[in-house]
């Protein structure tokens, strides 16, 4: 359930909010890869969707409406809001991640409060708006490197698209709930179009 959420997510928000690209070489080196896809990132960006989840697999579908806003203050430092409509007052209505060493530097906002906090939980206790979505799953959607051992994989092909693939083993300190991520990256496009999350 986490690889699947973790690729959709990833496949969405980088289709909403790129729109064209340089061409990449057929062999490319894991720096090359990832500065195409950090300059291939809009300075903003917006957009207006919905997030499905269901309790468990036979459980009855839980929709929430959102928007996103992403800002690239610097070439690879983004910040995403990501804001919940409707959402009740003892609820997070929104969450702001912000690129840095952990994958928990988020902060939320809940109406009962009135004012921004920093998100300290992490794994199955973290979830994106009550859903069975994980921060986790969503910040790194949100992000396109992260601390971490990386290495190149061999290419790939998905749906017809050749891909560069790279894998990320998070850093000790990020408190990532994953052993490894894998990411696939478009070679024409330098967009990433899976991203999947192995314990």
């Amino acid at each position: 359930m986490t690889l699947q959420r973790a690729a959709w997510v990833a496949g969405c928000l980088a289709l909403a909010t790129v729109f064209g690209s340089p061409a990449r070489a057929a062999t490319a080196t894991v720096a090359e890869v990832l500065d195409c896809v950090l300059a291939n990132l809009p300075p903003a960006g917006h957009a207006v969707g919905k997030l499905i989840t269901r309790a468990s697999a036979n459980g009855p579908e839980h929709a929430i409406e959102f928007e996103y806003w992403s800002l690239q203050v610097d070439q690879g430092m983004r910040r995403v809001v990501i804001a919940r409509k409707g959402a009740p007052a003892g609820e997070p209505s929104a969450y702001l991640f912000q690129d840095g060493d952990a994958i928990g530097e988020v902060w939320q906002y809940t109406k009962a409060t009135g004012k921004p906090e920093r998100v300290r939980l992490t794994g199955d206790q973290a979830r994106l708006f009550g859903t069975n979505l994980s921060i986790e799953d969503f910040g790194r959607t949100a992000r396109v490197v992260f601390p971490g051992q990386v290495r190149q994989l061999p290419d790939a092909t998905i749906e017809g698209r050749e891909v560069h693939v790279v894998q990320t083993k998070p850093a000790p300190d990020s408190k990532s709930e994953y052993e490894r991520l894998v990411t696939s990256i478009d070679k024409e496009w330098c967009l990433v179009l899976r991203r999947e999350g192995f314990d």
